[in-house]
């Protein structure tokens, strides 16, 4: 009984047990978390504050790269290399700030396109801008800046082109006068002139009407009138030249003539009344082709006439109505060629009243070519690639856009 009493009164009360409670702070405990909490609060914010400017400075600054880059690949494409730096930075630090740095690089420094093989003819921008600090400051003092960059450069699409002139030295390119309208049809048919296109006549086309130099005379161009155009290459440069076919060189003929195709050196074919030339391919050298009169034809399917040496083509007043082969007439060749004058001569005249339909490519790169008179109705069915081009008269000259060969109009994309 003793025992179990003395036990008894060594085991603690519940309360004794009770550990002390932690669920009630000291007022000065509350005040510290309160400050510690607010100071961090307070630096969340001004960090969002001073990143959410940075990341708009940011998206400004791309803005302006990307402007920018294709105001200097517009000098590019204008064949203004020594403008591209003005051009960049006039653009650059109109979107972004007369403080930010514009560098311009031709070619890319980085990047993929400053690999390719074409890379001159892309124009890489480079923006970088201080930044204001408006919290961040207190605790940071280094470089607080964004930079963008950005690439644009000169690529091709087709041109469309049913008329092209190469003459880089003659101006203008294409020439209207008197009561008369080039028509050029056919699914966004366009013309390009490599210096100016003017006279008091009208150029309606169902494209654009492109040149190096100015434009006057323009008509219906639903895809715009574009000055300053920079050339465009020859879209028949790549094609050889034909060969001299074999056998005997054919003789000419003066008055009523079938011509039959081949080789003619030195020849005079002189139609007087109908001269009629079996399908096939003419290599003409030295060798001079007219016509007499309004009673004179000539008449030719699935021809190919080819002019080199002093040969000469001279329809006067005659009518004319010459049609390509279907396909070429000679290895490497290019099918739809109806008359290749390879001579730069200096005027292929279609004069007078005579009406003439042409089918194909009618192609002299370095001739200069007069449309005059009052026909009945010219028509081409093709293309038409020559030196200078000149329409003279009272009647509508047709062109009807055909493309046999592929022609490009360059173009500024950003691409980067």
């Amino acid at each position: 009984m003793r025992l179990r009493s003395m036990i008894a009164r060594r085991v603690p009360s519940p309360d004794a047990l009770r550990l002390p409670s932690r669920t009630h702070a000291e007022p000065g405990q509350v005040l510290i978390i309160f400050a510690l909490a607010t100071f961090v609060l307070v630096g969340f914010i001004a960090l969002s504050v001073d990143a959410g400017f940075l990341m708009a400075e940011r998206r400004q600054t791309q803005n302006a790269a990307d402007a920018a880059a294709l105001a200097a690949a517009q000098s590019l494409y204008r064949a203004k290399k020594g403008e591209i730096q003005d051009a960049a930075t006039a653009y650059g630090q109109l979107n972004a700030g007369l403080s930010a740095v514009v560098d311009a690089s031709n070619p890319p420094l980085t990047g993929d396109y400053s690999t390719v093989v074409d890379k001159d003819d892309y124009v890489q921008v480079t923006i970088t801008k201080d930044v204001d600090k408006y919290f961040v400051g207190a605790l940071y003092t280094g470089n607080w800046s964004v930079s963008a960059s950005a690439v644009a450069g000169v690529e091709k699409e087709p041109g469309n082109y049913a008329l092209v002139t190469l003459d880089k030295n003659s101006s203008p390119g294409i020439y209207m006068n008197g009561n008369t309208t080039i028509v050029v049809t056919g699914n966004q048919a366009s013309v390009y002139a490599s210096t100016a296109v003017n006279g008091n006549g009208n150029l309606d086309v169902t494209g654009s009407i492109d040149s190096y130099g100015s434009v006057s005379g323009a008509g219906n161009a639903p895809n715009g009138v574009n000055e300053e155009m920079p050339y465009i290459p020859d879209p028949m440069a790549g094609v050889p030249k034909p060969s001299i076919p074999g056998g005997p060189s054919k003789n000419g003929c003066s008055g009523n003539c079938s011509l039959q195709p081949g080789y003619y050196d030195n020849q005079v074919i002189h139609c007087k009344d109908i001269c009629t030339f079996a399908p096939g391919f003419y290599y003409f050298d030295d060798t001079s082709v007219t016509a007499q009169n309004t009673k004179s034809e000539m008449n030719g399917t699935g021809v190919m006439f080819f002019f080199t040496g002093s040969s000469y083509f001279d329809s006067k007043n005659g009518e004319v109505n010459l049609q390509a082969p279907a396909t070429t007439p000679y290895t490497g060749g290019k099918d739809g060629v109806v008359f290749w004058m390879d001579t730069c001569q200096s005027l292929i005249d279609f004069a007078g009243n005579g009406d003439f339909y042409i089918k194909g490519i009618f192609y002299a790169p370095c001739s200069e070519v007069h449309m005059h008179g009052n026909p009945g109705g010219e028509a081409y069915y093709g293309q038409i690639i020559v030196g200078t081009f000149d329409v003279r008269g009272t009647s509508d000259f047709a062109l009807t856009y055909n493309e046999y060969i592929e022609t490009e109009r360059p173009k500024v994309f950003l691409v980067n």
